[in-house]
């Protein structure tokens, strides 16, 4: 199972989302590392309380080595169509 397809078939409307990055690790081919600009901080916090995001983690579980890991960052400085 692709977890990047189920990543892609499972987003509606973006939310607050201003960009989502679906990265595999170029040191470490087990790893990916997904991450989301948002609005504010809140649209973060409306993305995993989806209806189906649930459902994404259920479906992906077996995937991963552990759960995933939620991380906040502020940005000091943007460059491109994001800024």
């Amino acid at each position: 199972m692709d977890q990047s397809a189920i990543s892609r078939s499972s987003f509606g409307e973006p939310n607050g989302q201003l960009a989502y990055c679906y990265c595999y690790d170029d040191n470490d081919p087990d790893t990916i590392v997904v991450f989301q600009l948002g609005a504010d901080q809140a649209s973060g916090q409306d993305f995993v309380k989806q209806p189906w995001f649930a459902d994404y983690e259920r479906e992906t579980a077996a995937l991963l080595a552990g759960p995933s890991e939620f991380r906040s960052a502020t940005p000091q400085w943007v460059k491109g169509a994001a800024a």
